[in-house]
């Protein structure tokens, strides 16, 4: 990963800050994934589905749909293309370099809940932003399955329980920061 290339991708990750919010109706798919609200008060979007997803492998797809549903998706600060469109990379927060996720920057943006196990799916991503908003429970224990994570950002959350010794043999990550969590037990 040469300097030109880690700053291309920290550019598109902020860059993706500047998307307008968009709305999602109360309806759910059966699936358990809500419909996307197409910003007209008389149409209803169709509800989202991975298979429709191309330039990200489905399993990741399924990963961001579980972090969005756990972490209560509605009520994020900013939901910008989540579940409305089939292109993932251009959904707020995220950057892809060809095929995979790299980036995920949700910082401050009001997701509640636990992060998934799902997340355990995302092999190719490197830098994992979801630090200061309201997240719970211990930490996935999939995080470990990341070999090429750089940096983890979780600090300023109500994560519990024990940090994963396994996170220590990333062979990578370079910033580990998860202060200001509700975490037991030895570093």
């Amino acid at each position: 990963f040469t300097s030109a290339a880690l700053a291309a991708v920290l550019l598109g990750a902020a860059a993706s800050h500047g998307a307008a919010p968009v709305r999602y109706a109360a309806a759910a798919s059966l699936d358990g994934v809500p419909a996307a609200d197409t910003g007209d008060p008389g149409v209803q979007g169709a509800p989202f589905t991975c298979a429709a997803v191309s330039e990200i492998p489905v399993s990741e797809c399924e990963a961001l749909v579980a972090l969005y549903v756990s972490t209560n998706g509605p009520g994020w600060a900013n939901r910008s293309g989540w579940l409305v469109t089939p292109t993932p990379c251009q959904w707020y927060g995220i950057t892809c370099i060809p095929g995979h996720i790299h980036v995920i920057d949700l910082i401050a943006n009001q997701l509640a809940g636990p992060v998934p196990s799902s997340i355990g799916n995302l092999r190719e991503l490197q830098f994992l932003f979801l630090d200061h908003n309201e997240l719970t429970g211990p930490l996935p224990p999939t995080l470990p399955q990341l070999t090429k994570l750089i940096s983890i950002e979780m600090d300023n959350n109500k994560l519990t329980g024990y940090l994963l010794p396994e996170l220590s043999t990333l062979p990578l990550l370079l910033n580990f920061d998860v202060d200001n969590n509700l975490f037991t037990g030895p570093i």
